[in-house]
């Protein structure tokens, strides 16, 4: 919180975890209406200081009300990719009033009870500076047919709207439409879990094609059994500052992988997870055309080996993120095959677990900067992990479930991995 301009303090980099008791005290203390004389009135609304804080508290009331709102604490610095953000302290409220935050900027109402076409609409009343929202996982959606008039009103009123979470909800293509027309900042948009009876292709494509300014999209339908049409697809590579692009579950074709590097799109995160026709010379020309790439996930593409991390890891010089969990199932390879050494100094975040055949023999690359390594369920033994080089930067590794890691494997990590936070090595 700060106050006006003339006594503005620099907070931003000041960050301590507080507890429940001290955040209700402060929230108390702003929204106190015995305060007759107005004096709070030329503090900053609490969204305006930090869009994290969302924290809704028993002691608002006399109000529209939400039957359940559950937040998430911001996570700290310190959390890596291996752990979720902290989710423990999540708070459950019965009554929520909406009038008092006119100016936050962001709310976040995930896999709360009920959601209606009224609680829409209140919202979009209520919180017209909005720039994220997340309304994703109602457990109570099943109950409405659709959200048409609740997501039309959201797309008329929220004029600063940049990122929205519409996962779960049962929408119809007219609401996207809507959405991505009459929002004109809109960034980013993410639609995990949809209906195939509700959205289609031919739906989708002529929303994305109102939005091409959009930079990050995430979709997937179930059942997912789409196969992708050259319509979806044009519309997909239309985005040109598209730098964010999540696929998963999707049918996805090699037409769809040859117009995305064609287009030369500047994508620096790729999730393809489940992409199942994909194989290693698929990714290799993925990696020459997208060397931008930042971060990447190709869990679950049974046809891909350690040859296309190793391409991954040459020709994108700077991804720092690879996710390849449970690859490589339907290959039969020489696994004993050495790789040629080399130095990758920008790995940061790197997942294997559960690629059942990775024993890591041969592959001995360096890792100077490595912070996140997770090798669960794989064959790795107490020789590859000695192999292993330059880790002094590891503060988290798992192992869960190597049978072939002994005590004194374990051991040899903790002695060369001097940055290794201890709750961090998983046995």
């Amino acid at each position: 919180m700060k106050r006006k301009k003339s006594s503005q303090q620099t907070v931003s980099e000041t960050h301590s975890d507080l507890p429940d008791e001290c955040w209700e005290s402060i929230f108390k203390l702003v929204i106190n209406n015995k305060d007759k004389n107005n004096n709070r009135h030329n503090l900053n609304s609490l969204s305006v200081v930090s869009k994290q804080c969302s924290y809704p508290l028993p002691v608002i009331s006399d109000s529209h009300s939400i039957s359940t709102v559950q937040h998430n604490y911001v996570a700290s610095s310190k959390d890596t990719p291996t752990s979720p953000p902290s989710t423990s302290h999540a708070t459950t409220v019965t009554t929520l009033t909406l009038t008092r935050f006119f100016t936050l900027t962001s709310l976040t109402c995930s896999k709360i009870k009920s959601l209606s076409t009224n609680d829409l609409l209140v919202i979009a009343e209520c919180f017209p500076l909005r720039e994220e929202l997340d309304l994703s996982y109602p457990s109570g959606c099943k109950h409405y047919t659709n959200y048409l008039y609740g997501v039309e009103a959201l797309s008329e009123t929220l004029f600063k709207l940049r990122k929205v979470n519409l996962s779960g909800l049962t929408i119809i293509e007219q609401s996207l439409f809507h959405l991505l027309k009459n929002c004109n900042l809109l960034q980013e948009v993410i639609l995990f879990n949809c209906d195939r009876k509700n959205i289609t292709q031919v739906g989708i494509a002529s929303a994305l094609r109102e939005r091409p300014t959009l930079t990050s999209f995430s979709f997937f339908i179930t059942p997912n059994v789409w196969d992708i049409t050259s319509d979806f697809i044009k519309s997909l590579v239309s985005l040109k500052g598209l730098t964010s692009l999540n696929l998963q579950h999707l049918g996805i074709s090699d037409k769809l992988l040859y117009s995305i590097a064609k287009e030369c799109l500047p994508l620096t995160s790729l999730v393809l997870q489940n992409a199942y026709f994909l194989n290693n010379q698929h990714v290799v020309n993925l990696s020459l055309l997208l060397g931008d790439l930042v971060s990447i996930n190709l869990s679950r593409c049974y046809k891909i080996t350690k040859l296309a991390l190793f391409a991954l890891a040459k020709n994108c010089p700077s991804l720092s993120e690879i996710k390849m969990e449970r690859i490589g199932n339907e290959i039969v390879e020489n696994s004993e095959s050495s790789m040629e050494l080399g130095v990758y100094p920008q790995f940061v975040h790197l997942n294997l677990a559960e690629c059942s055949r990775v024993k890591l023999i041969g592959m001995n690359f360096v890792v100077p900067k490595l912070e996140a390594l997770n090798l669960s369920f794989t064959k790795v033994n107490d020789k590859t992990l000695c192999d292993l080089e330059e880790l002094s930067w590891a503060f988290a590794i798992l192992l869960k479930h190597c049978d072939n890691v002994t005590d004194k494997g374990v051991k040899h990590v903790e002695e060369n991995c001097t940055q290794l936070m201890p709750s961090w090595l998983v046995f």
